[in-house]
């Protein structure tokens, strides 16, 4: 018997060991590496606004109004309040973040940030040097760390919450592990689509677990799409943070024309919906687009990760002073129903950091608060545990699930369909086809006990099948939602949430008017 299971090893779990109470077992689960997550790959920065004049008013603002005004206000105040003293904090315990000639932090502009408030570490090695950080505060707690397993399922005890879960390694040995908590920390469901900025081949699989064990899904349909991943449709090779625009570089295309200027007031510092579906139609007209870094003084050394990735792969670009750029899928807001401290109202389990739909993104998220939220989550989610003790008991459930089994051409017939009909631009045919496709595999699939392929198929689908429910139901544009039959904004919907959960094995959608106000009543 173990405290706590933490699934998942990014920054937001890593910030939720940290905080946790150090008499507290922990069992840590990741299907990768321990050091091999998008956290280490973060190369913006981390969102700090505790120096500025109004306590963080205007990045609250920047954060709701880059949300297409679709987050919750009370979330976004708290979650950035929270985040001031959390990070000074980490700073006095050694956390090392960049500065200027005067010894001063030296704050980063990023797109629909009115005021710069980006740290970083490193230059673009943000995500790396905190991993590090945190990594070398674990060394001595009691941490167990399985890598390379999956785990397929919580296993629950009714009405009392969890009781643990149900394991894979890679050669598919499934064994049991009980908990008094389980939290979920496994990143977005990004994988799904090509290209992808992601870390890992795989995809996180935290919400279809949460979903089976009684959980509610929330703004599925959000996909954020990044604007600037090295290299072309066809092959790309890692992230090209946004930090390099907010340095002074611009998007052009191969006929030398700065694609920004007319579409947006902030130009290339535009919200990455805007940016991203701009480069998207520059080159479904058959163009080509990169970075013109031209302007930025001493880029090897500002950006030394960039610099190094694009020397390897286009050298003659970069020597024309050129980075060859397209847009892919790189965030979801979307996922577990979930405060900030990771409460789903099932009783022992908690979802946190990208995984979790708080509401702080609303449709679309601002530039690097992924970090910011991560370690608020964390923490809050560590403080809660710190501060309850759950009983486990009652028998230990099957040894492995049993799941409809997904023929694996029918699966990947729909999996190379998935980035054209709901990524960049979607429509209410093209969706109805897949959703219909989707529904019938479903229907006509025989339940069996899983083995870690079958697993992986069922979570691909079923995050597809979320997915197309909320596509299919907000018949509007907003954020990095974009339906071609519904061009405009539709502020009836605005605070409309599509919800999911599962019901008598189905997956059941509803549609909730979400009062602002009463909201934090349900956390």
């Amino acid at each position: 018997m173990y405290d706590v299971i933490v699934v998942g090893s990014g920054l937001a779990a890593l910030s939720f060991i940290d905080a946790l109470d150090e008499n507290r077992t922990v069992l840590l689960f990741t299907k990768d590496r321990v050091d091999d997550h998008n956290s280490r790959l973060a190369q913006g920065g981390i969102c700090y606004s505790f120096h500025e004049d109004d306590h963080g008013g205007s990045h609250m603002s920047d954060t709701y109004e880059a949300g297409s005004c679709m987050g919750d206000r009370e979330i976004i105040r708290r979650m950035i309040e929270k985040s001031h003293g959390l990070i000074k904090s980490y700073m006095n315990d050694g956390m090392s973040f960049d500065r200027n000639g005067q010894s001063e932090l030296a704050y980063g502009l990023e797109g629909a940030h009115s005021i710069p408030r980006i740290l970083h570490a490193g230059g673009d090695r943000t995500g790396e040097m905190m991993t590090r950080f945190f990594l070398d505060r674990l060394k001595n707690r009691a941490v167990k760390i399985c890598a390379g397993h999956t785990v397929v399922d919580i296993m629950t005890d009714g009405g009392d919450g969890i009781k643990g879960v149900v394991s894979m390694d890679a050669y598919g040995n499934a064994r049991r592990y009980t908990s008094r908590d389980i939290v979920l920390a496994t990143g977005g469901y990004s994988g799904l689509f090509t290209p992808n900025s992601g870390a890992s081949e795989t995809m996180g699989t935290g919400h279809i677990l949460a979903l089976r064990a009684g959980a509610r899904l929330r703004h599925m349909e959000m996909v954020q799409f990044h604007p600037t991943l090295l290299g072309s449709r066809n092959r790309t090779y890692g992230l090209v943070s946004e930090a390099v625009r907010g340095a002074g570089a611009v998007i052009v295309n191969d006929k030398g024309r700065r694609i920004m200027d007319t579409v947006h007031p902030l130009k290339d510092l535009a919200p990455r919906d805007v940016t991203s579906i701009e480069v998207y139609r520059q080159e479904g007209e058959g163009h080509l687009c990169h970075l013109d870094i031209s302007s930025i003084a001493d880029f090897k050394n500002r950006f030394p990760g960039i610099y190094r990735a694009a020397k390897k792969h286009f050298p003659r670009e970069l020597s024309d002073s050129e980075i060859p750029i397209t847009t892919g899928a790189h965030y979801t807001m979307g996922g577990v129903m979930a405060g900030i401290d990771g409460h789903t109202g099932i009783p022992g389990l908690r979802v946190i950091g990208e995984a979790a739909s708080t509401n702080f993104h609303g449709a679309n998220r601002l530039a690097s608060n992924s970090l910011l939220e991560a370690l608020v989550t964390g923490n809050e989610a560590a403080l809660a545990v710190n501060g309850t003790k759950r009983h486990v008991h009652g028998d230990i459930a099957p040894m492995l699930p049993e799941i409809p089994y997904l023929e694996p051409s029918l699966c990947d017939a729909i999996l190379n369909e998935v980035t054209e009909t709901i990524g960049f631009e979607r429509t209410g045919e093209e969706l109805e086809k897949m959703f219909d496709k989707v529904q019938a595999l479903l229907e006509q699939a025989e339940s069996r006990r899983t083995d870690l392929y079958g697993w992986e198929r069922y979570c691909k689908i079923m995050t597809i099948y979320s997915m197309l429910h909320g596509c299919l139901q907000r018949r509007e544009t907003r954020g990095s939602h974009n339906r071609i039959d519904f061009p405009g904004k539709n502020e009836e919907l605005r605070n409309q949430e599509i919800r999911l959960f599962m019901k008598g094995g189905r997956l059941v959608a509803e549609r909730v008017e979400n009062q602002r106000e009463a909201q934090k009543l349900l956390y």
